[in-house]
């Protein structure tokens, strides 16, 4: 190590994912700018999330985003563009973006002595910002340079902070949550018809919402331009005396008041409390007060002891609330208050209902319909309860589980602009996991659903008997982008059928479907409860005479013996007769190839429980003569309840792929002489059974990639080649990728075709739609996943989903998106602390972080070298509920043609070790998403069966040469103190126990492993472990490494060297070594870093023990404010450091200048801090270190770059640069 080494610094900082706390939809854009931590986002609607925006800017220098507000529409900015105001904590800043949202600039920053709660212009040259102790601070803006010469440089502006003109103080100063403005922008122009005045709503600690009026937006005016004439002539020192706000009501509530909102007409007010409800108020009603001077001392009005109206649903606390503003409701002048009258509501607004939306502390979004009518004195109850038999509103919608963990954090309304304005509204909510949700809502008004309810309601009616549908089936009836309804056919328990068609409208909730038509057909082959009867809905090619009716071919078959084939339109008629005939196959099972061939002739595989048969039907629709499917081959299975069928899908008319009860995918060719050959099987697939198959073609020739779902909740894919002609086929399996996506069975697959896929389950009542990160999409009411039930989706991107409750057919339906809105306008990481993070870089330059979190998420996302954003990959969500440290594998496990293959480790609770093997394409030189190009499979797993106290805490992996190639040593540290070493072979996705530790320690907090050369012909690996008592202790395990065969279960010799850096846990350890001298760095729970240089050797040769010796040592004490998490070495001289404080620190390493009293052992090392920087990531809690490739950098410097990872709450991402060299 030199006498002087090079420093490091900070280049830049990126913040890859944390907590969304901001929405600010931008009016005439399908935009919006969104605030996560310190950054401001700017996010096109209608942009996928898989195209993720690169427009990110810094705009705070230490609090986070509260708070994003709007100028009007059409005010002047230096850029022609958006003005806004960003309000956070202690700091205020106000921006301008440009037109096209390419550009945004910090233009004034406002100086805070307290925290901000809300923010509003006064006219385009005054700032009003209120604080959480009652005060309001005016400020005036700086003038545009374009318009004046004497404002200050622009560059100054984004430093320096401007101070308030004068603040108003209210006559009481309660401790707020929260407050809000009723307008984000007021005039002082009296055309502009804002005579009422400034409002402001605020909600206390202490259960309390206060409203204060402040005065007029021309007193406020005139007021701050005498002060601006004051300091022109006098200075600050002459600002005048503050003056008080007028309090005007407040209103009591149970618990502290969360969030405080107006609706767009600031006539109404909602807030959303510690009681989990939401309460909603008609300022209309409140009574007149006198304004008083400010010297006076006015008592504040009476409480109001109970709202207008009492929301309940959230089952905990409610964060946000906000109204949603109805084109037919825009913002209007203020009423003064007068005596409510009915006719006074109406008269202001036309409008009988308006909108709300609401996130909680339960996960939960919900918009709720409150009728104006209910907003009467008459209808404030001394109780507020649930239960009231005409609650005076409605629940529209829930949304569940769009977000990873249950923290939601920010909510608004959105809707389109110009040719996107098609009436339709989205929810956008934020959450702790970083994403960014669209919600589509509700149309507004009474919606009448089929059966002539009103949407929302459910018909508790039971149907008569003989009338009760025990069946049915659902196809959409109109092709094309027009979402036209669908055609729906229902058998009933008297054997009847009856076809009708359901129109597309929306409903909230499920109502049912009334099927007035008479039936038509009645069979009692298919009558009664028992029979267990299957029909598909196949559709033919539309008639060139009807472009708007799709017409289909129902197949029905009972267990009766029983087949009919009907002929049927979606405009409600009966094409041909309906044919009815014996058939000896009695299906459980049914899986038609969804199109006719030329000749019109449907392919139909079967399944027959009771004969243990799987058939290969024909039915020929083009003859009315052939009334019996033909069977075209069939196979007799053994009896094995394993071999049973749970999923039927034909590949093409002659290939059959089954999936077994067992969890095995079986191919069965058909053959010239009527029978099914099987070609081969892959068994062990999913635990628990298959539930259903879905393929796509995977190449020119007979190939598929096979998507599989099972009671396990996993979904796998596979690729299936069939290789050979005539009678001597084969077939070869080949696993590409395994995601667990739900803890629960998933229960379907549904092809989008170059969309993707989307996956159904059942889940508390509900049947949900999943991505493939397990990520929801949509939910539907199901409180029974064993009745019958359907999803269609139209072309359009609506969806309905149909079951049967009790004995009818209910309906709920799901408007398509917007098209200014995709769902998923930022993808989401975690919502829950991140405790570990590890990346990895491919041969070609590609970064892949895998992070897990608090409740056993596990995520592999890609990072973009050029923008530092996370897009995730791949998600597993059945690990134990604590996972606690990641590992990859040192070099890449193995290459499998033009992939290559990389191990991923994991540890955590109930002595968990859990390995995966992810595979990417080597000859892929894109930079864009490979969400297509990475496959990730589990590669053996072990667990305590005890499910015991005792925690895998910390895991470090070393591979075994070139000659094993895809084998490893993974050392394991555990909560009991023990040292565990396992050998891991990727080849057979297995572990086993070589050897554990004997000795006595404490709890075992970090684990590392290092190649040391001590010559030229010796090379020693060396694990080092730091435990909880400040212990670190070195083990010499060459002999496991380079062993040809690996012991079972042998017994580790004590350690060769032990040493005590630290009196508490060592949290932290970092290891660098330089030929025979180990440097070893560690970070603990005392806040400090301490750094030692060891010697090691060999007595005897390379057989010989392994000696250790400190020579230099260097401790410092205070190296951060809390216990170091993460430590890396960037290079042998410069160390990164992180804490829970959000600080990354970098310290250079380097020896003190040699003195004649310096002992040859003393500590002759050097720690100093070369630079600091604050993080946006709470919680830090793991830290990871990418080298920068070459070429990447802005500049055109060779000096080194490092990417340093940061994970807790989010995950930061800081480039750091050598820097110039210390004397």
């Amino acid at each position: 190590m030199p006498a002087s080494a090079r420093a490091a610094q900070v280049r830049a900082t990126t913040t890859s994912s944390a907590p969304v706390t901001a929405i600010a939809p931008l009016p005439g854009r399908s935009a919006a700018l969104v605030g996560s931590a310190r950054l401001l986002t700017f996010v096109l609607l209608n942009s996928p999330s898989h195209t993720r925006p690169t427009r990110t800017w810094s705009v705070f220098n230490r609090d986070r985003i509260h708070r994003i507000v709007l100028a009007d529409s059409g005010q002047p900015s230096s850029a022609q563009g958006l003005r806004a105001l960003v309000v956070g904590g202690k700091e205020a800043v106000l921006v301008d973006l440009d037109r096209d949202g390419d550009h945004l600039e910090v233009m004034q920053r406002f100086h805070l002595d307290d925290f901000a709660g809300d923010a509003a212009f006064l006219d385009n040259d005054f700032v009003l910002i209120s604080t959480l102790h009652n005060t309001i601070h005016v400020f005036r803006l700086f003038p545009s340079s374009t318009t004046s010469s004497s404002s200050p440089p622009r560059a100054s502006l984004g430093f320096s902070s401007t101070r308030p003109l004068y603040s108003l103080n209210a006559p009481q100063r309660p401790t707020l949550w929260c407050t809000r403005f009723d307008r984000q922008h007021y005039h002082s122009d009296p055309a502009r018809g804002d005579e009422g005045g400034i409002r402001l709503g605020a909600g206390s600690l202490w259960g309390d919402t206060f409203l204060w009026d402040v005065g007029s937006a021309m007193a406020l005016r005139e007021k701050g331009t005498r002060c601006v004439d004051l300091f022109r002539s006098l200075g600050p020192s002459a600002r005048p005396r503050a003056a008080s706000l007028i309090l005007v009501n407040n209103f009591v509530t149970q618990g502290a008041v969360f969030t405080v909102a107006f609706s767009p007409c600031t006539g109404f007010l909602v807030t959303g409390s510690d009681d989990r409800t939401l309460r909603v108020w008609n300022l209309a009603l409140l009574p007149p007060r006198t304004p008083s001077p400010p010297s006076s001392s006015t008592p504040p009005a009476p409480a109001i002891e109970h709202p207008h109206l009492a929301l309940w649903g959230h089952s905990a606390r409610v964060w946000r609330a906000v109204f949603l503003a109805p084109t037919t409701f825009p913002p209007r002048p203020r009423p003064p208050p007068a005596p409510y009258t009915a006719a006074g509501i109406s008269a202001r607004s036309s409008l009988e209902e308006i909108d709300i939306a609401s996130v909680a502390e339960d996960g939960t979004a919900r918009v709720w319909r409150v009728s104006l009518a209910s907003l009467d004195p008459s209808a404030a109850r001394a109780s507020s309860s649930a239960a009231a038999p005409d609650k005076g509103y409605e629940l529209v919608a829930t949304f569940r589980d769009g977000h990873d963990g249950r923290s939601l954090w920010a909510v608004e309304g959105a809707e389109g602009v110009g040719s996107e304005r098609d009436g339709r509204r989205v929810v956008l909510t934020g959450g702790a996991d970083g994403a960014l949700r669209s919600w589509v809502v509700p149309p507004s008004g009474p919606v009448e659903s089929p059966g002539g309810e009103m949407a929302g309601s459910r018909s508790l009616t039971r149907a008569r008997k003989g009338s009760k549908v025990k069946a049915f089936v659902a196809a959409e009836s109109v092709g094309g982008d027009e979402d036209g309804g669908d055609m729906v056919v229902v058998l009933r328990d008297d054997g009847s059928f009856v076809a009708d068609f359901a129109p597309s409208t929306s409903s909230a909730t499920s109502s049912s479907l009334p099927f007035h038509l008479p039936p038509f057909h009645t069979s009692t082959a298919f009558g009664g409860v028992s029979p267990t009867c299957i029909f598909r809905l196949v559709p033919s090619p539309c008639d060139t005479t009807s472009t708007r009716a799709r017409h289909f071919t129902l197949l029905a078959f009972s267990n009766r013996g029983a087949f009919l084939r009907a002929r049927l339109s979606s405009v409600r008629a009966l094409l041909g007769e309906v044919v009815e005939t014996a058939f000896d196959v009695r299906p459980a099972l049914v899986s038609p190839r969804l199109d006719e061939d030329d000749q019109g002739r449907v392919r139909v595989a079967v399944w027959d429980r009771a004969a243990w048969k799987v058939a290969l039907l024909e039915v020929d629709l083009s003859d009315p003569l052939k009334t019996a499917p033909a069977i075209i081959a069939s196979i007799v299975l053994p009896a094995d309840p394993a071999r049973a069928s749970t999923a039927l899908h034909l590949l093409s008319p002659t290939l059959l792929l089954l999936g077994t009860s067992a969890g095995s995918i079986e191919l069965y060719s058909a053959c010239a002489g009527g029978s099914l050959e099987r070609l081969g099987v892959l068994n062990g697939l999913h635990d628990g059974g298959i539930v259903d198959l879905c393929a796509r073609r995977g190449g020119d020739g007979p190939a598929w990639a096979v998507t599989s779902v099972g009671r396990d909740g996993a979904r796998r894919v596979t690729r299936l080649e069939v290789r050979g002609e005539g009678e001597g086929l084969s077939v070869g399996f080949e696993r590409l990728d395994e995601r667990v996506l739900h803890r629960g069975a998933l229960e379907q697959v549904i092809s989008l075709g170059d969309q993707g896929e989307r996956y159904l389950a059942h889940n508390d009542g509900r049947t949900v739609l999943l991505d493939h990160l397990g990520q929801l999409i949509q939910s539907f009411d199901n409180p029974s996943k064993k009745v019958p039930s359907q999803l269609v989706r139209s072309s359009s991107g609506s969806m309905r989903f149909y079951r049967v409750v009790p004995g009818q057919v209910h309906v709920q339906s799901i408007p398509a998106a917007p098209t200014f809105s995709a769902p998923f306008l930022l993808p989401g990481l975690h919502g829950r602390e991140i405790r570990a993070i590890e990346a990895v870089q491919t041969q070609k330059g590609h970064a892949f972080v895998a992070t897990a979190a608090e409740n056993g998420v596990l995520s592999v996302s890609q990072l973009c070298n050029s923008t530092c954003l996370m897009t995730p990959l791949w998600t597993a969500r059945n690990l134990p509920s604590a996972l606690k440290e990641l590992a990859w594998s040192p070099r890449p496990s193995s290459s499998c043609g033009d992939r290559e293959l990389h191990t991923l480790f994991v540890c955590g609770a109930q002595e968990l070790l859990q390995a995966y093997i992810m595979s990417t394409s080597s000859s892929s030189s894109s930079s864009a998403s490979l969400e297509g190009e990475l496959n990730v499979l589990p590669a053996g797993q072990v667990i305590s069966s005890e499910g015991g106290e005792v925690r895998a805490m910390d895991l470090a992996v070393a591979a075994l040469g070139a000659a094993a190639e895809g084998r490893h040593l993974v050392v394991v540290g555990y909560s009991d103190g023990s040292l565990k070493i396992w050998g891991h072979d990727a080849r057979s996705s297995s572990f086993s126990l070589v050897a554990r530790s004997v000795e006595a320690s404490k709890c075992i907090l970090s684990v590392e492993v290092v190649e040391v050369e001590l010559s030229e012909v010796e090379r020693r690996w060396v694990v080092v472990t730091g435990a909880s008592d400040g212990l670190l202790a070195l083990r010499d395990v060459t002999s496991l490494v380079l062993s040809s065969s690996l012991p079972q279960g042998a017994h580790l010799s004590p350690p060769s060297f032990a040493f005590r850096p630290h009196q508490s846990g060592v949290n932290a350890l970092a290891l660098s070594c330089s030929k025979q001298h180990l440097m070893i760095a560690t970070g603990g729970d005392d806040n400090a870093l301490s750094v030692g240089s060891l010697e090691l050797s060999s007595s005897d040769g390379p057989s010989g023990p392994l000696c250790a010796r400190l020579v230099e040592h260097a401790t410092l004490s205070g190296a951060h404010a809390s216990s170091i998490q993460g430590l890396d070495f960037l290079s042998p001289t410069i160390l990164a450091s992180s804490s829970a404080e959000q600080r990354l620190n970098l310290y250079s390493l380097s020896r003190k200048p040699s003195s004649s009293t310096a002992t040859t052992t003393g500590p002759a090392l050097e720690l100093e801090l070369s630079d600091s920087t604050p993080l946006n990531v709470a919680d830090c809690g793991a830290q990871a270190v990418l080298r920068r490739p070459a070429g990447e950098c802005s500049d055109e410097s060779e000096e080194a770059r490092w990417q340093v990872l940061i994970a807790g709450i989010g995950v930061e991402v800081v480039e750091v640069g050598e820097a110039c060299a210390l004397e």
